[in-house]
């Protein structure tokens, strides 16, 4: 190695240190956000932006909605649980359209951090660049293949906000209650069940599905659609089937997801032979609350999962009450009982009488 390598060599690690020094007498520290990325964000922060689906959400469980100084236009007019446990979002200001904001709109805030979902490195790196703002990538998960990556989401914005304990808060409420459906039906005879009219960028009708739904692996219900092809399987787009295929899974049970319900009923009304089904020739037809709105509403999914317990398997679940159980998991989540907005606004859970 000559002389002159080695004084690039050095030059280069003074010039790294240098940075480093520089980003700690800030009050910077340095994380490492879940598409692997090294950033430097402040100890204090004050200011949050949130972008794409579920980013705001999940900071709104992290009780980090008093740090938000701006949002998407999507989350100012909107049905979601946060929106109606946190009104102030709906008054702040807009940093842009849906699924990533705009960048004027977004720096003129002056944000501390920005986090963002269904990001690439290239993306998330971009956007730091132009905005000059460190910005953190996280992924939601879900609850059920991908319910560590939840968690870890969670983790990091707790981390990073100084609010470990909510996160773990969080985990803990969840796991119990997976542990404690899962503990009541395990004795069970599974049941066969059918979810339909899942919103997916819009609501739709009695074909739209979701393979993995959550509600029925937490209570031991066979879901009749768990088993379809990859091919056909869409978490953005949705997953849709074919109504015969419905037909001949002939579900024991239907659950209809009340942001859908209406397009299921004209669904029903409009194809005589869906009513063949054994499960609504037996009136065993439900509702239950929308799974999507910008990605999973969470706190949704282990409502209709002890509703969906209760109608399955009514023995097991007689000494539950539903009205207190969902108190109990608004409450955790978003810091207040919005059960009585959710059901004005999207109806009751509970049998559905077709012919109304």
């Amino acid at each position: 190695m000559n002389d002159k390598t080695k004084i690039l060599i050095l030059s280069l690690l003074l010039i790294t240190l240098a940075s480093c020094f520089n980003n700690k007498s800030k009050g910077n520290i340095e994380i490492t956000d879940m598409l692997g990325r090294k950033v430097f964000v402040p100890e204090k922060i004050e200011k949050i932006i949130c972008l794409r689906a579920s980013a705001l959400r999940l900071v709104s469980y992290i009780d980090g909605v008093e740090r938000i100084v701006g949002v998407e236009e999507i989350e100012i007019n909107t049905k979601r649980p946060y929106s109606f446990a946190f009104p102030q979002l709906k008054k702040k200001p807009s940093v842009g359209p849906a699924m990533g904001g705009d960048l004027e709109l977004i720096t003129i805030q002056n944000p501390d951090l920005i986090f963002i979902t269904c990001s690439s490195v290239e993306d998330a790196n971009k956007l730091s660049e132009k905005t000059g703002i460190p910005v953190v990538a996280i992924e939601y998960g879900d609850l059920q293949n991908e319910k560590t990556t939840f968690y870890k989401a969670l983790q990091l914005i707790g981390k990073i906000l100084n609010k470990g304990k909510r996160a773990e808060e969080i985990i803990n409420f969840v796991e119990n209650n997976i542990s404690e459906l899962k503990n009541l039906t395990k004795d069970c005879s599974p049941k066969t069940a059918y979810i339909g009219g899942v919103a997916y960028s819009g609501s739709h009708g009695i074909v739209s599905t979701e393979p993995f739904y959550p509600p029925f692996a937490f209570v031991n219900a066979k879901n009749v659609a768990g088993n379809l092809s990859s091919e056909i399987i869409n978490p953005v787009k949705g997953t849709m089937i074919d109504k015969e295929i419905l037909y001949q899974w002939n579900p024991e049970y239907i659950f209809l997801d009340l942001s859908g319900l209406d397009l299921c009923k004209t669904d029903l009304k409009e194809n005589g032979s869906l009513e063949k089904l054994d499960a609504i020739k037996e009136e065993n037809i439900y509702s239950v609350y929308p799974y999507n709105s910008y990605s999973i509403n969470y706190e949704l999914v282990l409502i209709n999962s002890w509703i969906i317990g209760k109608v399955l398997y009514p023995e097991k679940f007689k000494e539950i009450n539903i009205e207190e159980k969902a108190k109990e998991i608004l409450t955790l989540f978003l810091g207040k009982d919005i059960f009585p907005e959710i059901k004005k606004l999207h109806g009751n859970y509970g049998q559905i009488d077709v012919d109304k």
